[in-house]
C-alpha cells in the first residue's frame, strides 16, 4: 500500500507517539531543512535511521532512531537517541523521523543493496521501482512474521 504523497509511513502516528513539545519543535526543524543527512538500514524486524540534525549549537547532533512500520504504512513504534541534553525522543529525533517519512522510500530506492551506501551510477526507473517494491515487501514480510508470532 502506498500512502498519500509518497510517504513511507503515516506521520499522524508519529505525532501521537511524541511529546507535544518535541513534535512541534521537531516539525519546525524538519520544515527549516535542518536534517542534514539520513541513512536507513533494515535491522531484523525493524529499521534503523542514522542522521545529523542541526540544532542550536555550531555542530549538528548525531541522531539515531529505531522504528517499526506495518505494511499499511502505520508506524508501530519509534525511539530515538540523540547527543543533545534531552537524549531520547527529542525534537531532533522527531525531525529525523519526519525526513524518513517524507524521503524514506526514495532513500531506500537509492541504495544498491548495501545498507547505508548509495549506488554511484544512475539507477534506471525500473531499478528504482524494483528497490522500492523490495523495501515494501521486506516491511510486509516483517509484519507477517510479527503477526504469526502473536
Amino acid at each position: 500500500m502506498t500512502l498519500p504523497n509518497g510517504l513511507w509511513f503515516d506521520t499522524r502516528a508519529l505525532e501521537r507517539q511524541s511529546d507535544s513539545g518535541a513534535w512541534s519543535r521537531g516539525l519546525a526543524l524538519f520544515r527549516k531543512q535542518h536534517v542534514l543527512s539520513l541513512d536507513i538500514d533494515p535491522d531484523g524486524d525493524h529499521w534503523v535511521l542514522l542522521g545529523e540534525v542541526q540544532g542550536s549549537l555550531r555542530e549538528p547532533y548525531e541522531v539515531s532512531a529505531e522504528l517499526g512500520i506495518a505494511p499499511n504504512g502505520k508506524l508501530l513504534f519509534w525511539e530515538s537517541d540523540c547527543e543533545c541534553p534531552v537524549g531520547t525522543n527529542c525534537k531532533h529525533g522527531v525531525a529525523l523521523m519526519l525526513k524518513a517519512a517524507h524521503q524514506g522510500l526514495r532513500v531506500l530506492a537509492d541504495t544498491d543493496g548495501a545498507p547505508g551506501h548509495t549506488d554511484p551510477s544512475e539507477p534506471t526507473p525500473q531499478d528504482v521501482e524494483a528497490r522500492r517494491q523490495a523495501a515494501l515487501a521486506r516491511t510486509a514480510d516483517l509484519a507477517r512474521i510479527e503477526a504469526e508470532s502473536k
